[in-house]
C-alpha cells in the first residue's frame, strides 16, 4: 500500500504487518491505493498495487496472454463476453479483474459443383474468460452460387453430407467451418421425341408412337397378328421404366389404346399399371389416358385371340408423353 512522503511513495508497516488503511477521525488519510488481483486464466493469477485514482486496466508487471488467442480486455466477472471494461480507476477497496481473450473464426462457402456465382466469407470472434467459452454466432448467407439444371436446397455443415441449414439460419460455431451448397434437381420436361434419351426400359417391343399428337413418344405394346382360323395365340409383356441419372423420379401421362380388327368378341386385351389392372375395354377399339408418377413405372400389356374366324390384328399398346423428370 503506497503512502506519499513528499515526492516519494513508500509503504506503512506496524511490526511486520502492512497497514491497509489509516483514518484521522472520519477521514481516511491512508492508503492512496489498493491491490488488484488479475485473473489471467484459471491457474494464472497476478497481484499489483495500484495508486488510488489510477487506471487498473494496465498492469505493470506482466502482459496477459494465452497461446492462440488475442487479449481483448478485462471484465469484473468471468463471463466470456466481448463487452470489456474501457476504463476503471483504483478506489480504496481491493479489486478482482478477469482477462477476456478472443480469436477469429471464419465461415466459408463451397459451391459443391456449382457452375456460376460465389458466396462471400464471414468472420466473427469467439471469446474465452477463465475457463468459460462463448462461441461465435453466424447468420448463414443467402446462396450466391448457381448450378445448371439444379436449384439451391440448403447449406451442409462441414461436408456435402453434413447437417443441413436454410439460408439465414443462426448457427453457433467453435472453429473455422465450410458450408457446402446442397442442390436439388430442377423439374425438367423433355420434348416428346427426346423422352427415350432420359429413361431406361426393361422389356421388349418398344417403339416410337404414332399416337395422334404424340408422334415420337415411346410406345410399349403387346399384340397378335395374322392368326389363322382355328389357331389361337396370345402375347403378354411387362416393361419397367426408370429415369436415367441424375433424375430419380418421373411423372407421365400414359395413353392406352387397343384394337381387335378382324377378330371376334372372344378376343381379349388388358393392361396393368404398377400392378393395378385398368378397366376392361370394349373392343374392337378403346382409348384411355392415365396419369402416373414414381421412381419407376411398371406396365404389363396383354393381347389374345382365339383365331375362331381368323383375323389380322389384336393389340394392347401404351404410349408415354407429358413426362416430367425430377
Amino acid at each position: 500500500m503506497a503512502i506519499n512522503t513528499g515526492n516519494k511513495k513508500t509503504k506503512l508497516y506496524i511490526s511486520n504487518k502492512e497497514v491497509s488503511k489509516v483514518y484521522l477521525g472520519s477521514s481516511k488519510i491512508y492508503p492512496s491505493g489498493n491491490a488488484v488481483t488479475y485473473h489471467v486464466d484459471t491457474e494464472i493469477i497476478y497481484q499489483e498495487d495500484v495508486d488510488e485514482g489510477c487506471s487498473c486496466l494496465s498492469p505493470a508487471s506482466f502482459t496477459p496472454s494465452k497461446p492462440g488467442w488475442i487479449f481483448a480486455g478485462w471484465r469484473s466477472d468471468t463471463a466470456a463476453d466481448g463487452a470489456v471494461l474501457n476504463e476503471l480507476s483504483m478506489g480504496d477497496a481491493p479489486l478482482n479483474l478477469y482477462a477476456v481473450f478472443k480469436r477469429s473464426l471464419m465461415v466459408s462457402y463451397e459451391g459443391n459443383g456449382s457452375t456460376d456465382g460465389a458466396t462471400a466469407q464471414q468472420k466473427s470472434d469467439i471469446y474465452y474468460n477463465n475457463g468459460n467459452n462463448a462461441n461465435a454466432a453466424f447468420r448463414l448467407r443467402t446462396n450466391g452460387f448457381a448450378k445448371t439444371g439444379y436449384k439451391f436446397a440448403a447449406w451442409a455443415q462441414g461436408s456435402e453430407t453434413g447437417a443441413q441449414y436454410p439460408e439465414g439460419e443462426l448457427v453457433t460455431l467453435s472453429e473455422d467451418t465450410v458450408f457446402y451448397a446442397v442442390w436439388a434437381l430442377t423439374a425438367f420436361t423433355p420434348p416428346v421425341a427426346s423422352i427415350k434419351d432420359y429413361i431406361d426400359v426393361q422389356g421388349e417391343n418398344v417403339g416410337s408412337s404414332i399416337c395422334e399428337n404424340h408422334e415420337g413418344a415411346p410406345e410399349f405394346s403387346a399384340g397378335v397378328w395374322y392368326v389363322k382360323e382355328g389357331e389361337g395365340n396370345s402375347d403378354d409383356r411387362t416393361f419397367v421404366i426408370t429415369p436415367k441419372a441424375p433424375y430419380s423420379s418421373l411423372k407421365a401421362t400414359l395413353h392406352w389404346q387397343t384394337a381387335a380388327y378382324g377378330g371376334d368378341e372372344d378376343d381379349v386385351v388388358g393392361a396393368w399399371i404398377n400392378g393395378s389392372e385398368l378397366s376392361k375395354p370394349e373392343l374392337p377399339e378403346y382409348s384411355e389416358y392415365i396419369s402416373v408418377e414414381g421412381s419407376s413405372i411398371t406396365i404389363r400389356l396383354y393381347a389374345q385371340s382365339d383365331g375362331f374366324d381368323g383375323h389380322w390384328k389384336t393389340t394392347s399398346s401404351i404410349c408415354m408423353h407429358d413426362v416430367t423428370l425430377s
